[in-house]
């Protein structure tokens, strides 16, 4: 991502020399001065900025105080802040995190180094800018979409399709917000992968969710859509993207047992992924009381069908209700919890792909969810080529 504009930077430094100093090596950006954290805070209560450059060892209020009240402040809490400290001893940096700092510098730090470290902020803050607007777009599109279908009296098909498109956007988008969160905690030169990460993903979903809400697709549509599609492949990237889930990756023990030499499947990947992410979902929220929980993927050859099997060791689902599960609108967890069209458009576009999907379920031991896809045959692998 390229710096688009000069930002606002505000430098909390008691030390006119030290000013003066970075006002040379930041002169490409817009520098608003303040002597101590009372001044600081009074402008931040009026004015918005893109960083903070924020010392330490100020006089009156020192600036642990002046963080710990910017954060505090739903307004300003979004803000970066890089604190600069002279001394540099362990205990200082971790309570500077500890207050939620983004960055630290030690004085006396090299002018190329504050450069460095104000540019992978700076980054990272319009990184996190252009994912709560795209956000924000998904959210009003997604809304003004289910208005029109529902106003169309379409809500059977088209409506619920749409519900599902909002609730098919929570995990991911909060997965999104995970990578900002796991960027913020890694050493500025390390970010760089992980924002385009972050940037690519979000584009990636704003497409598919684009896509999906021109309209219910045909059979024909989506067989034309469909590649050859390696599962154990795209089983691996979800993993690796779910780290950030912190139930995810610290309060579930997780298995993936892939088959060797699993023969791909013709599908849409962006489906299956849809596919895959709502069971764990939904396996995950079953875990999360659990004081041993533990999730299982795999993958097998059974016939001429390939398998992608999520197994969880959660509540489990009472035999009246498992035949049900795959309703639309049906749902076993409380009000305002779930809306019953995760699985529903799960097995939907299961049967579009020419598959289905089966559960297995004992209360009080877990439940096993499987996808079940026909392998792709070599004449349909060599079209797609």
């Amino acid at each position: 991502m390229e710096q688009h504009r000069p930002a606002r930077i505000l430098v909390v430094e008691d030390s006119p020399a030290s000013r003066r100093v970075i006002a040379r090596c930041l002169s490409g950006h817009q520098l608003v001065e303040a002597p101590d954290g009372e001044t600081a805070l009074a402008y931040l209560a009026e004015q918005t900025v893109d960083l903070v450059l924020l010392d330490i060892g100020l006089p009156g209020i020192d600036g642990y105080e002046v963080l710990r009240r910017i954060r505090s402040d739903e307004r300003t809490r979004p803000t970066m802040v890089i604190l600069v400290t002279a001394r540099g001893q362990t205990g200082e940096v971790v309570k500077g995190f500890d207050y939620e700092a983004d960055d630290y510098m030690v004085k006396p730090f090299r002018n190329e180094e504050l450069v460095a470290r104000v540019k992978a902020a700076l980054r990272l803050k319009w990184l996190q800018d252009e994912l709560r607007r795209i956000n924000a777009d998904l959210e009003a599109e997604v809304q003004t979409r289910t208005k029109q279908l529902l106003d169309q009296q379409q809500f059977a098909l088209l409506g619920r399709n749409s519900a599902q498109l909002a609730h098919n956007l929570n995990s991911p988008l909060t997965a999104l917000l995970g990578y900002v969160e796991l960027a913020l905690s890694v050493r500025p030169e390390k970010r760089e992968e992980l924002l385009e990460r972050c940037r690519d993903v979000a584009i990636e979903m704003k497409n598919i969710i684009s896509k999906l809400l021109t309209g219910v697709r045909s059979r024909k549509a989506l067989l034309d859509e469909s590649t050859p599609l390696e599962l154990n492949s795209l089983v691996t990237d979800m993993v690796s993207f779910w780290q950030v889930n912190t139930q995810f990756r610290y309060k579930t023990v997780v298995a993936v047992d892939l088959a060797d030499h699993l023969p791909t499947v013709m599908a849409v990947r962006s489906d299956v992924q849809q596919i895959l992410t709502n069971l764990v979902d939904n396996a995950m929220y079953a875990l999360r009381e659990h004081p041993d929980a533990q999730l299982t993927l795999a993958t097998r050859l059974a016939g001429d069908e390939v398998r992608l099997e999520v197994t969880d060791n959660g509540s489990g689902i009472a035999p009246e209700h498992l035949q049900r599960v795959f309703e639309p609108t049906f749902t076993t967890k409380p009000v305002g919890e779930g809306t019953g069209l995760g699985l529903a458009s799960c097995y939907e576009l299961a049967v579009a792909h020419g598959g289905r999907m089966e559960m297995e379920s004992v209360v009080g031991q877990g439940t096993t969810v499987a996808l079940i896809l026909p392998r792709a045959c070599a004449q349909a692998v060599e079209s797609a080529a």
